[in-house]
């Protein structure tokens, strides 16, 4: 079983990535952080296998965490789920040490994504990769 922690602000989203993970009968949300701030201190309590974070968060930014994470789980491997799709982003991301970056256009790439990354590649999203 895959566990997957998301932290997502936006109610609606997180709702959203909760079904399509439903769909597969190997991955389950472990759980949902609203902020990275959250996340850091709900992590510690929690078995997962991957970490999903959206970009813009209040607070600490999607790099940030990634960051944080990074330094306190170094194994712990760190996807964006961005609506961002510049280049930008996406380097500040992968130099914090995220394994992998999907647009929020490609919400059937999260799986694909996240069995990629577990396998130990990194992943963008093929709307990116174009």
């Amino acid at each position: 079983m895959i566990a997957v922690f998301l932290i997502e602000d936006n109610r609606f989203v997180a709702e959203a990535v909760n079904g399509l993970l439903r769909t597969y009968p190997n991955v389950e949300l472990a759980a949902v952080a609203r902020t990275g701030e959250e996340a850091l201190i709900m992590l510690p309590s929690l078995t997962v296998d991957v970490v999903l974070i959206d970009m813009a968060l209040p607070g600490m930014n999607g790099v940030e965490v990634v960051t944080a994470i990074g330094r306190a789980w170094p194994e712990l491997p760190c996807i964006i789920l961005s609506a961002h799709r510049e280049a930008i982003y996406i380097t500040q991301a992968l130099a914090a040490g995220a394994r992998g970056y999907i647009t929020k256009e490609s919400p059937l790439a999260i799986m694909e994504g996240v069995e990629r990354v577990l396998a130990g590649e990194v992943y963008l999203s093929e709307d990116l990769r174009k």
